[in-house]
């Protein structure tokens, strides 16, 4: 973990970048927050300079803040040093303390997101993004005061919406005003701001602080934990007496080296994956299941069904043609064809093998709208299952 310790209980974290990184997302601040607790500290500052990021891993977060506030063994301030912007806005209102510096902004918009596929993918998108806008406008509501339409006809019309320091304070995004951290920016102002826009804004803030997150200049033995590091992780190398420099590097060497084995195994997953949907449904042709609709031929039929059988996995087209897996292909005639995969998808419940039930989170905001201990039960007892909402929602499976 990273800390900066300020003084004996109370410690400083930094959250420069984007909310999704892999020392801003959900996992990371609920451990770092259970790490200052055990080690004592009280009081535990968080120096804010984001652009904003991922719905999903900001929801995370702003459980995890709320929930450390509420159990009272730890006093949290944010400090917004430049820039708290999109979903580093929006998770603000879990804690009360949150000081701003006097020549930083906020910035509140609308949720948005891109989708590859057919027009259901898209409609799936555009209701999760509507449900997201939905849930902003109820926090937002109940931390300014103002009714879930005010919101949405202030900051949810599609448009990026600036906000001073003063405008911060004064919607109750902020406590208060504090000393600039960016002594020589005060020639920014909200006009500017806008025309630059969140990453312009970002950098000319970021191009004024001595420390960002990768600088090693501001860290000691104290502030990192490496020991917990090293062991976390299994780092070779280094050890206690490492320079910071050292344990990050190990520490970038191995998630390098575990994106490469991920990759590899993906493909030769995919590979064997394609090798026994073409085999299944070769068998599935041999015995007549297969239907040719008017105006297709067998092929382009036979690519449709494997791609399906690729992205789905076996099973999915095992219940579709109305086989068990293991079990030989029950007797059919030409004529029969097989359930559409549309209704398949409609009766089949949560889980990709249909065992979860009408209850089981329909994705992975649904999932994580039920709190951390309802995420932590449902990754542990059904983690194949977690694992396809994690894919389906970031496009790759979880690295840890």
């Amino acid at each position: 973990m990273i800390f900066k310790e300020l003084a004996k209980q109370h410690a400083e974290y930094k959250l420069y970048g984007n909310i999704g990184n892999w020392a801003a997302n959900g996992d990371f601040l609920t451990s770092l927050l259970d790490s200052a607790v055990a080690m004592g500290y009280t009081t535990l500052d968080i120096r804010m300079h984001c652009y904003g990021g991922s719905v999903f891993e900001g929801n995370v977060m702003y459980n995890a803040l709320q929930r450390a506030e509420q159990r009272n063994d730890i006093t949290i301030n944010i400090y917004i040093d430049g820039v708290a912007a999109s979903m580093g806005c929006f998770i603000l209102p879990a804690l009360e303390n949150v000081f701003i510096a006097e020549n930083a902004f906020g910035m509140v918009h609308t949720p948005s997101g891109n989708t590859q596929g057919n027009a259901a993918a898209h409609k799936a998108t555009a209701k999760l993004l509507g449900d997201m806008e939905t849930n902003f406008a109820r926090t937002l509501s109940e931390r300014t005061g103002k009714s879930a339409d005010e919101i949405k006809a202030l900051w949810l019309d599609g448009n990026d919406h600036w906000l001073n320091a003063d405008e911060m304070v004064e919607f109750g995004f902020a406590k208060a005003k504090v000393a600039a951290t960016a002594k020589n920016i005060k020639e920014l102002d909200k006009q500017a701001a806008a025309e630059i826009g969140v990453g312009g804004v970002y950098s000319q803030f970021q191009a004024c602080f001595k420390a960002s997150l990768n600088d090693d200049s501001n860290l000691n033995d104290k502030q990192m934990d490496k020991l917990l590091l090293i062991q976390a992780f299994g780092l070779t190398g280094v050890d206690a007496n490492s320079s910071d420099t050292a344990v990050l590097a190990a520490l970038r060497e191995k998630f390098t080296a575990l994106d490469a084995k991920v990759t590899a195994l993906e493909a030769s997953a995919k590979a064997d994956k394609e090798t026994a949907v073409k085999a299944f449904l070769a068998q599935q042709k041999e015995a007549g299941k297969i239907v040719v609709p008017e105006g297709q031929t067998i092929d382009t039929v036979m690519a449709s069904l494997t791609q399906v059988g690729v992205d789905s996995g076996l099973n999915t087209l095992q219940l579709v043609f109305g086989v068990t897996a293991n079990a030989a292909p029950a007797a059919s005639t030409a004529s029969t064809a097989p359930h559409s995969l549309a209704s398949f998808i409609q009766t089949a419940g949560a889980g990709a093998n249909g065992n979860q039930g009408t209850d089981a989170p329909k994705d992975f905001n649904a999932l994580i709208a039920l709190g951390d201990e309802a995420v932590a039960k449902f990754k542990a007892e059904h983690k194949d299952d977690y694992t396809r909402l994690y894919k389906a929602e970031f496009g790759h499976e979880p690295r840890i």
